[in-house]
């Protein structure tokens, strides 16, 4: 039988134990939850989403611009989107702050289009460490306003418990875009 001492001992080595892997549980920890809105319910999707921060690109810009990129009034057909976007000329773009990604996030959605109706916008997801994942290319020529749905959190390698924090980067590889109110779709809502 153990004597006071030795259990002691093991009670304090448990918790030593317990208290260096607190921080790695919590690392591994889903991403918090956020209040969201059915933002895109004007047009047909009555998914729940929360705005990217900075995403809705009015007042101070919060996303790192490099290269040909202004934020201007776009004068949106879609209200949600208020009255301020990016335009993003060739070999322009933006990169967010950095935004939680888990397997509860699947999906993202903004606002962009092409006025010639030509070029291609790269987004990306760029992790802690500079590993680059593509979400998906838009065609100038095959959209009118909205991306539609770019996987997201479901493309990034995780697995269930598990989350990371990434930034998102729009890059207009040709042509010019005019983009705005980016949104995630939370399944956890």
């Amino acid at each position: 039988m153990l004597n006071v001492r030795q259990r002691m001992m093991r009670i304090g080595i448990l918790a030593v134990v317990a208290m260096a892997a607190f921080p790695a549980m919590a690392s591994a920890a889903k991403c918090d939850k956020v209040p969201t809105t059915k933002v895109f319910a004007a047009i047909g999707d009555n998914s729940d989403y929360f705005l990217a921060q900075g995403g809705d690109f009015e007042g101070k810009l919060e996303w790192k611009a490099v290269g040909p990129v202004v934020q201007t009034y776009t004068h949106p057909a879609f209200p949600a989107a208020g009255s301020t976007g990016l335009v993003l000329g060739a070999g322009g773009s933006v990169t967010s702050p950095n935004l939680c990604a888990d397997l509860d996030r699947p999906t993202l959605r903004f606002f962009a289009y092409a006025p010639q109706h030509t070029g291609t916008l790269r987004v990306d997801a760029i992790g802690d460490h500079g590993e680059v994942q593509t979400l998906g290319r838009l065609n100038g020529a095959a959209l009118s306003l909205n991306s539609g749905l770019l996987s997201f959190g479901n493309v990034l390698g995780l697995n269930l418990d598990d989350s990371k924090h990434v930034q998102l980067r729009l890059t207009a590889e040709s042509g010019v875009w005019v983009t705005d109110a980016v949104y995630i779709d939370p399944y956890m809502k």
